[in-house]
């Protein structure tokens, strides 16, 4: 049975991500939490299929006797100019086709880097950050995370994950995530991230869980988006998802060139899995990405300035 869905803009999948980085810098405050998640996405990976599994490469932290690093990092793109202070600067994107041992493609690997003139300390300031991009308290025990709501991001309770056996910890944040992909796909589940900080970068790593029973309403699901006789878009039957992580690493560009003192570089690394399914097996989704992560860069840049 298909219910009906409200309209979806169509960079949210990215902007989902970016959300991220303000839900793991404020809810982990400054206290540093541990790499476990990272090493996992790093060293054991992400599961796509019951077949392949993807190891992410480890994050790059900029060194100053590193004289390529700049040049890498860049591409194209000379370091002064990728480093400008406007909103239309240069973002580096690699993006690649992830394939199964048949040279099928099953998914995505997302990688983009760029430049936001705004200190590591202010990110870390959670009401400012709050205020910036969400204008109301995330932390209001109160607002309990709803499978059936479209917002983008939102905590779970003690209650929520106790019910569901996911095991607690100090420093790892769950969040029920609703990401639609281009008006066509919508994925719900839960996200778990951990957040590391050290003197002057933030790396926050996140995957979605796939552990939770597929006859729970918090499983991780997706579901077709369509349009009715009158236009309106609906969303079909639900069916289980598994294959989405990756880690967002934010670090002041200060220490490497005392022009930046006020800049951070952010470092985007995501793998998502595809079912042949979504859009036909052709190049839908890639051909959107950088047009979808060029909008979602500049939104972020507006909203910090």
């Amino acid at each position: 049975m298909s219910c009906r869905f409200a309209k979806m803009r169509v960079s949210r999948f990215v902007w989902t991500i970016v959300f991220l980085i303000h839900s793991v810098l404020i809810y982990s405050g400054n206290a540093s939490g541990g790499d476990e998640m990272l090493q996992s996405l790093t060293e054991q990976g992400i599961a796509l299929t019951a077949e392949v599994t993807v190891k992410l490469d480890k994050p790059e932290i900029m060194d100053r006797s590193d004289p390529g690093q700049r040049d890498r990092i860049a591409q194209r793109y000379d370091w002064k100019r990728f480093t400008r202070d406007s909103v239309t600067a240069p973002i580096s994107i690699d993006l690649d086709y992830l394939y199964d041992d048949s040279n099928k493609r099953i998914g995505h690997s997302i990688r983009f880097q760029f430049v936001i003139h705004e200190s590591l300390e202010r990110l870390r300031d959670r009401d400012w950050m709050s205020s910036v991009f969400t204008g109301r308290n995330d932390n209001d025990p109160k607002r309990e995370a709803n499978p059936s709501s479209d917002e983008a991001f939102v905590q779970l309770t003690t209650a929520q994950l106790l019910d569901r056996g996911i095991r607690m910890s100090p420093d790892v944040h769950f969040g029920f995530a609703t990401v639609p992909l281009m008006n066509r796909v919508l994925l719900r589940g839960v996200v778990a991230s951990q957040t590391t900080h050290a003197d002057s970068s933030v790396i926050s790593s996140w995957r979605l869980l796939d552990s939770i029973d597929s006859s729970d309403r918090y499983a991780a699901r997706w579901s077709p988006l369509d349009r009715d006789s009158l236009g309106n878009q609906i969303e079909g039957n639900a069916l289980p998802y598994r294959g989405a992580g990756g880690y967002i690493l934010v670090q002041s560009l200060g220490s490497i060139d005392e022009s930046l003192a006020d800049a951070c570089l952010v470092s985007v690394n995501i793998v998502l899995h595809e079912p042949p399914v979504w859009f036909g097996s052709s190049n839908f989704l890639r051909s959107k990405f950088p047009l979808v992560i060029q909008e979602t860069v500049r939104k972020l840049r507006r909203k910090l300035d």
